[in-house]
Formats: structure tokens, C-alpha cells, sequence
């Protein structure tokens, strides 16, 4: 009888234990099928020795406090976000692209998700390292296309001359 007992139960065993793999496979599968592209980024030095550089590095300051405040927003403020942001706008093409420098282009971003409250929470963190490794000389840039857009905004490395 105990024989009998646990032949009864190996059909179910083997459907629970195909239940599982089935569904450990299409999570695998999910993931790998949900991951981010590669991004294909490179990392440029500006040149900045004769230049005023607490001026360079005041406005890089101002980017990296809007973006920091601006990745908390709720989508409904970012008609409000974008009043300020011609002040806070960048100007050195050098330093930002496209897409930071023009406030219509930026917001436009802003609400198709291209840039995010999570990209732009990663993109003020790599700025904050730049606001307080300053280099008198050069300024690291980083440049990579995201979505269809160039993306540009200096980082600081820790590196140094």
C-alpha cells in the first residue's frame, strides 16, 4: 500500500517540477530579452587651463543641483520645471549637448522618458564627482547616443594631472 502511495503522487511531482522549470526558463528568457542595450560611450578632455574656471565649474554646479532636484519631480510639475529651466540652461557646447542646451529639446525628453528621473539622478551623480574633483586644466566629458539623442555632460574621474 505505501508502494501504491507514492506512485500516485510522481505524476504530480513531475508537473509541478515541470511548472517550475517552464517558468525559471521564461524568466530567463524575460530578462535576457528586457536587458539595455550597450551603450557605446566615450570620454573626451576639454581643455579649460586659460580659461575662468569658477565660472566653468559654477554653472556645472547650477546643472548638477536642477538635475538632482529635477529626477524627484512628478511628471505633473514639468510645466513648472520648465519656467526655471532657461535659467539654469547651459551654454558651453563643449560641456553639454543638444539636448540640455535647448529648453524645448530638453523638456520634449523629459516627457517622452528619454531623459527620466532615473537618468537624470544617474547623469547628476556622475556631475556631482566633477563639482568637487575640479581640475584647474581639463574637464572629462561624457558623450554616448541614448535613444536617438547625443547625450554630453561632464564627469569627474578622481583622475588628475
Amino acid at each position: 500500500m505505501k508502494n501504491e502511495m507514492n506512485l500516485e503522487k510522481i505524476p504530480y511531482v513531475k508537473i509541478i517540477l515541470f511548472a517550475v522549470l517552464f517558468s525559471f526558463i521564461f524568466t530567463e528568457l524575460f530578462v535576457l530579452i528586457g536587458k539595455e542595450k550597450v551603450i557605446d560611450a566615450k570620454i573626451t578632455h576639454v581643455d579649460i587651463e586659460n580659461e575662468d574656471s569658477d565660472e566653468i565649474y559654477d554653472k556645472i554646479w547650477k546643472m548638477w543641483d536642477f538635475f538632482g532636484s529635477a529626477s524627484m519631480h512628478r511628471s505633473e510639475v514639468l510645466e513648472e520645471e520648465k519656467k526655471n529651466y532657461e535659467f539654469y540652461a547651459p551654454t558651453d557646447e563643449r560641456l553639454f549637448s543638444e539636448v540640455f542646451m535647448d529648453p524645448e529639446k530638453f523638456y520634449e525628453n523629459r516627457k517622452n522618458g528619454t531623459l527620466n528621473n532615473k537618468i537624470l539622478f544617474e547623469i547628476s551623480m556622475l556631475m556631482e564627482k566633477c563639482t568637487r574633483l575640479r581640475d584647474e586644466k581639463k574637464i572629462n566629458v561624457l558623450s554616448f547616443e541614448y535613444k536617438g539623442e547625443e547625450i554630453r555632460f561632464p564627469i569627474g574621474l578622481g583622475i588628475t594631472r
